[in-house]
Order: C-alpha cells, then sequence, then structure tokens
C-alpha cells in the first residue's frame, strides 16, 4: 500500500513566497523538538524560521526543558524564532535571545502566524512545533500555506476543535 503522510507530523507542505512549511504540530515533548530542530538545522536554506510552542504537561521540569530547548536556538541556522504560550515565552524565548537569536513571542498562535507571514522570505523553511492547548500553532502556520485548500492537511480543524480555539483565543 501507499504511505501517507500524517497530519502534524514532519509533513511537508507549501508555502508562501516559495517557502517550505515542516509542519510539526500534532504535539510536543524535549525529545520531538530537538529532533526537529535537528532536522531544521540539517536543511541546506537561504532562511529558517523556527515556530515553537510550549511543550504542555512537563510539570516541575517544565522550565528547564524549555531552556534547554532555547540553548539549542542559535543564530548560525535559525533566523528567526517565534515563540507561542507561557513557559515558551517566558523560557524557551529568554535562552534563545541569550544565544543571540532574533525571538517573538506571542501568546496566541493567530498573531504569531501574522507576523511570521510578514517574515517568510523566498525560499524560507519554517519548522512549527507545539502542543496543543494554549498554543495550537497549526494555526499560525494555516496563514502562511501557499493553497489555503492544504489547511485541510492541518491537525485539529474539525468544527468542535475550531470553536475549542476560538474560546480559548478570543478575537479582540
Amino acid at each position: 500500500g501507499l504511505i501517507r503522510p500524517v497530519s502534524g507530523r514532519l509533513r511537508r507542505l507549501n508555502g508562501i513566497n516559495g517557502s517550505v512549511i515542516i509542519d510539526d504540530t500534532y504535539n510536543s515533548s524535549p525529545e520531538a523538538v530537538k529532533s526537529a530542530l535537528a532536522t531544521l538545522r540539517s536543511i541546506d536554506a537561504p532562511h529558517k524560521i523556527a515556530v515553537l510552542g510550549s511543550m504542555n504537561e512537563l510539570g516541575t521540569m517544565s522550565e528547564g526543558a524549555h531552556k534547554e530547548i532555547g540553548d539549542l536556538c542559535t543564530p548560525d541556522y535559525l533566523d528567526v524564532l517565534i515563540t507561542i504560550g507561557g513557559d515558551a515565552n517566558k523560557f524557551l524565548a529568554t535562552s534563545a535571545e541569550d544565544k543571540g537569536c532574533v525571538v517573538y513571542k506571542f501568546d496566541n498562535p493567530y498573531d504569531a502566524g501574522d507576523l511570521l507571514m510578514a517574515k517568510i522570505e523566498k525560499d524560507s523553511v519554517v519548522l512549527a512545533k507545539g502542543s496543543q492547548n494554549g498554543v495550537f500553532a497549526e494555526e499560525a502556520i494555516k496563514k502562511v500555506l501557499h493553497d489555503p485548500e492544504d489547511a485541510n492537511k492541518l491537525v485539529r480543524q474539525s468544527e468542535t476543535w475550531l470553536k475549542t480555539k476560538a474560546k480559548q483565543f478570543p478575537k479582540t
């Protein structure tokens, strides 16, 4: 049988301006983020952006885990880092800034997507990685898909999920 890509699991999508989106938004954990960043580092591209959301359900390990990921975000391979959610903004972003990264912090994926749209250059590669509640990074990349129809290839696009997201992030 044919092997089909799975939504939100290192799935390649075409983005605006000839960019490539690596959609890894299904879920997030420290080891998974490290692996995804290693993948991004290995790709030859003129401009690289990472969209990283908070890693949920880490309990007392959260601060250290987010700082450790931030330490891996360095300007030698990453042009822009966009973080979404509490611990990503507080700890991951701060560590990445200490390493010299250009970082933008957001409390919701919609505003993150607006900035992402402005930052994507020709032939950029964008890695998006995040958890569910409080993050939903798939909504950030939805705004930069070359073909809006590809939104149906993203995770959590059912009517129920879209209502959940709208409740968590009311538009002002």
